[in-house]
């Protein structure tokens, strides 16, 4: 079994799912025509380490998410102004159905993302599904115009990723190519003027492309193992960074966490129960127990379980700090500068989990009972943001509910409705 399928299920436990109508969305003014002055805790265009969900973008002026459907009409763009708890089709086309590409809100990527002003998503080019193109949209919807393309002829699989004013595009080869012919690619494109380039291109001969899933500044953080070995154990995995800038690939400490957030100088992360994680992820997915037995015996082979807790890491000193925890069972944590959201493995009794709220200093502030399929979308300045799989069963990634962030810590947190129009 290969490494991407088989640490995919262990990040599934907490992905949950997103859900359309025929209302014109309202306009959406920009700060210079509103002055609006709301402070972002992470600019609009940078990969915030709060969001769960690949299509979200934060700006001064309210909320935008992808909502992805498997009917014919494809995937939709929403908007939420701020303050209010409504999201709309980001289109203002009179007696639009919303089901098509003549839709304004429509786009065919699984992500999108924010620079200078405008929205940015990817599509395919027409009759060549090999040759994508990047695609800038205006904040109300209007002109989509194509700026850039790139050539994924190669690639097996690949993954885009909007931050910091560029394209990452992660490129993962062929595994059924001989070992030797496969080769991962990172295509950094620079949305400033179109140009492209393949930093790290020498060190992804010798190792896999690492799956990442933190973007800081010019920095790609999440975990690997440093050779081509299609058959990696949980014991030969490591956090790595990967500087875009220079093209240096860094294995840092041996570790797989599903929890990471950087700053400056420290990476933050948790060590959880792996194995139970696992089990837990493949109840969540359908395996039978057999199918998880079978995947913990192999993939854990040799594997020595940390001390469960949270970790500091020191990217200068290369030393890390057990920071323990204050409650039982953590798996999976979500960050931001002044909490820690974290999530512990489902209990027997009852089919919701519980989301706890810690101080950067790992101190319990706060607890809310979350009902059956809810799951965190993002973490914004202002709200969290939830998303469910029980809506529409057509449609993924739909957000149904938020929580004002300014009441952590009151002991009096309740869940607000979400209106998907």
């Amino acid at each position: 079994m290969k490494i991407r399928a088989m640490l995919g299920g262990l990040c599934l436990l907490l992905i949950l799912q997103f859900a359309g109508c025929d209302r014109v969305t309202p306009s959406v003014p920009n700060s210079a025509e509103t002055g609006s002055s709301h402070e972002l805790r992470v600019a609009p265009e940078d990969r915030n380490q709060g969001f769960m969900l690949q299509s979200f973008v934060e700006t001064p002026e309210g909320y935008f998410y992808g909502r992805n459907s498997s009917l014919d009409f494809g995937n939709l763009i929403y908007f939420c102004p701020r303050g209010e708890s409504a999201f709309y089709p980001l289109c203002g086309k009179p007696n639009c159905s919303h089901q098509g590409r003549d839709c304004n809100a429509y786009y065919e990527g699984v992500s999108f993302g924010y620079y200078n002003g405008a929205l940015y998503t990817i599509g395919y080019a027409p009759d060549n599904c090999m040759i994508e193109q990047v695609i800038k949209i205006n904040p109300d919807g209007t002109d989509h115009t194509v700026v850039a393309e790139f050539d994924t002829s190669n690639m097996a699989s690949f993954r885009p990723v909007f931050h910091h004013g560029k394209l990452y595009l992660l490129g993962s080869s062929d595994t059924s190519l001989p070992l030797e012919e496969q080769e991962d690619r990172l295509i950094v494109l620079n949305l400033a003027d179109g140009s492209q380039t393949e930093p790290a291109s020498e060190a992804l001969r010798e190792a896999f492309l690492p799956e990442f899933y933190s973007f800081y500044g010019n920095k790609l953080y999440g975990f690997g193992a440093p050779d081509k070995s299609q058959n990696y154990l949980a014991k030969d995995l490591h956090l790595v960074e990967l500087d875009a800038s220079t093209g240096t690939l860094r294995f840092l400490t041996p570790t797989y966490t599903n929890s990471l957030y950087v700053t400056d100088s420290t990476l933050y992360y948790l060590e959880a129960d792996w194995k139970a994680v696992t089990e837990a992820a493949g109840k969540s997915m359908g395996d039978s127990p057999d199918e998880t037995k079978a995947f913990r015996d192999s993939f854990f082979e040799g594997f020595t379980q940390p001390e469960i807790g949270f970790r500091e890491y020191d990217l200068a000193s290369r030393t890390v700090k057990n920071c323990g925890t204050p409650v039982k069972n953590p798996c999976q944590a979500i960050y931001d500068e002044d909490y820690i959201y974290l999530f512990t493995l489902p209990e027997e009794d009852r089919e919701g989990l519980t989301l706890y709220f810690l101080s950067r200093a790992y101190e319990l502030l706060d607890q809310i009972d979350l009902p059956a399929g809810l799951g965190i979308g993002a973490v914004t300045s202002d709200r969290i943001f939830f998303f469910s799989s029980d809506s529409d069963p057509n449609i993924s990634q739909s957000i149904t509910h938020y929580l004002d962030r300014s009441r952590i810590g009151s002991h009096q947190l309740e869940l607000m409705p979400v209106e998907n129009y």
